[in-house]
């Protein structure tokens, strides 16, 4: 399951479940900006289900990932999870699974895969997000849905002054609210 599906944004961010006019822009906001969210904090909220293999295939007609050796067994892999994938030449990203069946997963929405054949030792993990990343989250939507900041751009009291300015794709105050979920990476310099 994504950080939130249409349906709970709506609600969240006011919209009336009958108003079906922003249904598409948000069936598309929503994966992106999951995804760019888990890059931002550099947290994919992998589980201990993860999968690795060079069996592992994308076909782009069916919208799938395959594995000939029918290694995404029943317990760990399920209809409408969220899944990153890692390790292939054109298809690392983050994708939802529509339909599990052995040896095959289904995509959900006709993610944009590249054909890729089976032979780079590709890893996919199941993902799962915490529950109190909805409500921000659907803020983050609701912001790249209007194209701008919703909320107040700059307050004034007496000598105290605060201006609001997007940090990249969120605004600073909202990207705050995400920060427990924040993972710390360490490189060493070259």
């Amino acid at each position: 399951m994504p950080i939130a599906t249409v349906d709970k944004v709506k609600t969240l961010i006011g919209i009336a479940y009958a108003d079906i006019s922003h249904d598409t822009q948000l069936a598309e906001i929503i994966p992106a900006s999951q995804d760019w969210l888990c890059g931002k904090l550099s947290n994919y909220f992998h589980t201990t289900a993860y999968y690795t293999a060079s069996t592992i295939s994308f076909d782009k007609d069916d919208s799938t990932i395959s594995d000939s050796a029918e290694g995404f067994d029943i317990t760990n892999w399920v209809d409408e999870m969220d899944v990153h994938v890692q390790g292939s030449i054109a298809n690392d990203g983050v994708f939802q699974v529509q339909k599990r069946a052995d040896g095959k997963l289904t995509l959900a929405d006709f993610p944009l895969l590249e054909e890729e054949a089976a032979d780079q030792s590709i890893t996919i993990t199941r993902m799962k997000f915490p529950p109190d990343l909805v409500s921000p989250f659907a803020r983050l939507v609701q912001y790249h849905l209007a194209g701008k900041n919703p909320a107040i751009k700059s307050f004034r009291l007496a000598d105290w002054s605060e201006e609001y300015a997007g940090e990249g794709s969120c605004p600073p105050g909202l990207m705050r609210e995400f920060s427990q979920a924040r993972k710390f990476v360490f490189r060493r310099r070259k």
